[in-house]
């Protein structure tokens, strides 16, 4: 005889039935997922660090334009080493403010916005080991040519007195000037050095001399200098009254007596004059250069010109004949509108001096 269940055993066992689910392809699915992920590790595991990309560092090296070829938007950190910022190199050239053209100094321009001190950084200088500077290349500030009602636009960056610093202005029509401002700045030290300089070390430090407070006042009113190109596609300085105005009350201090040993060139727009001293007649002789500024080499010609360069407009002025302007020189009845000027050493100089 077969064994029979009981009705207890029975209902239990089809109310189990009834209430177990199919598996739904849904289910299965996640189950397979899970069982990959189990076999990979967990979800929730973290990645392995990525590598921390680092920029580029460059060592700072006075009077070397470091940034001429980096692209737009670059950033590059910078080491300077001690032995550049004590006072024993005085020559940092600054040109703008805020934004900088690619030829300034780097140690001036962290000076000029106020990343660092100099004088405090050179009376601790035995601590010092170095600074580290983060430099952004960024587009040169641009402002239109509207003296000349052109539309093209011309790289200007702006001179200001800041932090004992003045920097210089420069005017450029080529965009291939690159700019760079500081975004970062800090000073290294050693810790387990001392920190004593010599007060008489401080009369020089990093191109800032002690200056008096009438001094820095009478510093911040100082004429603006300015670098533009000539028609030779050269650097130079923009003219101003200061260009040929005497330097002093002694006679040597006169503009006249540097016309015995120098030659003035100056430039307008589209020609280039020269002024110098006749030395037979003792005269002045203002003459139009008639040799295309590209193809005249100024460093290795004789100073002044010979005729075959330059076509003589006058050669018997005196001083008191020329009226000199703000932008401009008057000579008897014409006036010359001056962007440039610039003096050269005269091939002999004349030796007897003017009355």
């Amino acid at each position: 005889l077969k064994p029979t269940m009981s009705s207890s055993a029975s209902a239990a066992t089809s109310t189990k039935k009834a209430t177990s689910p199919e598996p739904s392809p849904k289910n299965n699915a996640d189950q397979q997922s899970s069982q990959r992920k189990r076999k990979s590790g967990s979800p929730h595991q973290a990645e392995p660090p990525r590598k921390k990309i680092s920029k580029p560092m460059i060592l700072y090296k006075p009077n070397i334009n470091l940034f001429s070829d980096y692209k737009l938007n670059s950033v590059i950190r910078v080491w300077i080493d001690r032995q550049y910022i004590l006072p024993s190199h005085y020559d940092r050239k600054v040109y703008g403010s805020d934004v900088y053209v690619d030829e300034s100094d780097l140690i001036g321009v962290c000076q000029h916005m106020g990343w660092i001190n100099l004088e405090d950084i050179c009376r601790r200088a035995q601590s010092l080991r170095g600074i580290v500077a983060t430099v952004k290349i960024v587009a040169p500030p641009t402002e239109h040519d509207k003296a000349n009602g052109e539309a093209d636009s011309v790289s200007s960056f702006i001179s200001s007195f800041r932090n004992k610093i003045r920097s210089r202005s420069w005017l450029k029509t080529d965009q291939a000037t690159n700019a760079y401002t500081v975004v970062k700045c800090q000073v290294i030290r050693d810790v387990l050095v001392g920190e004593h300089i010599p007060d008489d070390m401080l009369s020089a430090i990093g191109g800032i001399s002690k200056l008096s407070k009438e001094q820095l006042e009478h510093q911040r009113f100082l004429p603006d200098v300015t670098v533009v190109y000539n028609l030779a596609n050269e650097p130079v300085f923009k003219y101003n009254l200061k260009s040929v105005a005497d330097e002093g009350f002694e006679p040597k201090q006169f503009t006249s007596y540097k016309m015995l040993s120098k030659v003035l060139y100056v430039e307008t727009k589209t020609e280039r004059y020269e002024l110098g001293l006749d030395a037979s007649t003792k005269k002045y002789k203002w003459a139009r250069v008639t040799t295309s500024p590209l193809k005249l080499d100024l460093t290795k010609v004789d100073k002044p010109l010979a005729a075959e360069h330059v076509e003589v407009v006058h050669n018997d002025l005196k001083w008191s004949d020329m009226i000199w302007g703000a932008e401009s020189v008057k000579i008897r009845d014409k006036t010359y509108s001056i962007v440039n000027a610039q003096w050269i050493d005269r091939s002999e100089a004349v030796g007897e001096k003017l009355e």
